[in-house]
């Protein structure tokens, strides 16, 4: 046989083939390749995390370390991020030579943190979770959200009783591989691609921290001066920490001076009773 049928025939055959010897699969396009976000580089620590805003995003997280990014929220807003990590480099067969027990059993998690840096999954369900995937694939994911987030009036009232600080600021995206057994670390190092997507929802609304400052002055019992009417500062005292409030000096003031007069009397009769008895001593003498 021969002519173009024949060519074609003979082609598909060695596709065939070579699909069906070992190895082939690692040959052909991994997952990574088909992740297509910004790239950018989390860092080691929450002071060194990078403020992101709404997107999709790669980055690397390498064994036995952990990523950080951070992200602003408003009062009235939410995140969520959903996370994979493509683990497909690690060699899963015991038997292989280049086979690491503590590189294949990783865990690979997805945690959020407040802006006080506080881990949310304390406190909401979904604020973290290790990803989840087939070994045989390599591919791990997850998802994490907050609540939305409060204002600054709502977190500081009275009645506030949540455990974590759930207001306006700068949240964390804590993304990490960490083995299983702390026993049984990796050996090696594997750098492994992450591919992850950020989404703020939400309409951002106005909450100043500085919110207590249109509350009423206090009640004349209590004192003159209120958030909206500080107090004048005394004479050498420029700050105003030592000024007094007006209700409150005749009392403090006569107060101090009973203690005064009290400690003068007690001074005296004990002085006079250390000469009587310093008199007698001498005339025994």
């Amino acid at each position: 046989m021969s002519g173009p049928g024949a060519r074609t025939a003979v082609a598909l055959t060695v596709t065939l083939f070579a699909l069906a010897l070992p190895g082939a699969a690692s040959a052909q396009r991994g997952p990574a390749d088909g992740f297509t976000g910004k790239p950018i580089v989390g860092g080691g620590s929450f002071n060194t995390a990078p403020l992101i805003e709404p997107g999709r995003y790669t980055d690397t997280v390498v064994s036995k370390e952990t990523n950080f990014y951070r992200v602003r929220l408003q009062k009235g807003q939410r995140m969520e991020v959903d996370a994979t990590v493509d683990a497909s480099v690690i060699q899963s067969d015991i038997f292989a030579a280049d086979y690491d027990e503590g590189l294949d059993n990783q865990t690979y998690r997805l945690d959020l943190w407040s802006p006080i840096r506080e881990p949310l999954v304390d406190e909401i369900e979904g604020a973290g979770a290790a990803l989840e995937g087939d070994e045989n694939v390599g591919l791990y994911s997850g998802s994490a959200r907050t609540r939305i987030v409060l204002g600054y009036e709502e977190v500081l009232a009275s009645d506030y009783n949540v455990g974590k600080f759930e207001g306006p600021g700068d949240y964390y995206i804590e993304l990490a591989a960490l083995p299983n057994d702390i026993f049984d670390p990796p050996r090696s190092l594997a750098e492994l691609p992450v591919e992850f997507e950020l989404r703020v929802t939400g309409q951002p609304q106005a909450s100043s921290a500085d919110f207590a400052e249109s509350l009423p002055d206090a009640p004349p019992e209590q004192g003159s001066g209120g958030p909206t009417g500080p107090r004048e500062p005394a004479d050498g005292d420029p700050s105003g920490v030592l000024a007094t409030d007006t209700g409150r000096d005749s009392s403090s003031l006569a107060l101090i001076a009973a203690f005064a007069g009290l400690a003068l009397l007690t001074g005296l009769a004990l002085g006079a009773l250390a000469g009587l008895a310093m008199r007698r001593r001498t005339a025994a003498a």
